[in-house]
């Protein structure tokens, strides 16, 4: 009887066993799509789609680029933001459906992108050595208690000698600030907007 009991519970366990692990598998495993864009220009740009990656699964695009003489890989741009921290040979850890655009840039020029302060791309521009940057035709984005500074970008436009990011620049039009009263302990004083404040009760 014990060991008829003993049997039960083996085959019952290996069942749960099988049903968990099956539905960590439905759950966790998702095909997953890419497309992938060679951009040469806003007129010329070539794109291919790679479909039915695994979840989790790390993967490098520089195969799935077009080449073509004259032009050198500049920028990696992944769901409109830019990830100028990644080369040409990078490895993408799959998540998600992902968006992926490598900005090439022709060898007599220099490929200048605008990005808003989160990295979403705004505009993309090649200028050559020694040229100004053009902004006047950006649309410039709207943020909820921010304005566009004065100095829009964080660095000249002027004189372009490499490949160059402009990140859009902020000033925030709410700067109030908040008195803070704490009785039986620390931490009273003013704060500004959207600060952090430290209280501590005194010692009973």
């Amino acid at each position: 009887m014990k060991l008829i009991l003993k049997s039960i519970i083996v085959i019952f366990s290996l069942c749960i066993n099988l049903i968990v692990a099956q539905h960590i598998s439905a759950m966790n495993y998702s095909p997953i799509s890419i497309q992938v864009t060679s951009y040469f220009s806003s007129e010329t740009q070539i794109s291919n789609t790679i479909s039915d990656k695994e979840y989790g699964s790390k993967l490098s695009f520089s195969s799935n680029l077009d080449s073509r003489s004259g032009y050198e890989f500049a920028f990696w741009v992944v769901n409109d933001v830019v990830k100028d921290e990644f080369d040409i040979n990078h490895e993408f850890i799959l998540t998600k459906n992902m968006n992926v655009k490598a900005i090439f840039r022709p060898l007599d020029k220099y490929a200048v992108l605008f990005v808003d302060s989160n990295g979403k791309l705004l505009k993309i521009d090649y200028v050559n050595p020694g040229e100004s940057a053009i902004d006047s035709d950006i649309i410039l984005p709207t943020k909820p208690g921010f304005v566009v500074s004065s100095q829009k970008w964080n660095k000249p436009l002027t004189d372009i000698n490499a490949n160059t990011i402009f990140t859009l620049q902020y000033t925030k039009l709410n700067s109030s600030s908040f008195t803070v009263n704490v009785e039986e302990g620390i931490g009273s004083g003013t704060y500004a907007y959207n600060a952090v404040a430290t209280i501590e009760a005194n010692s009973a």
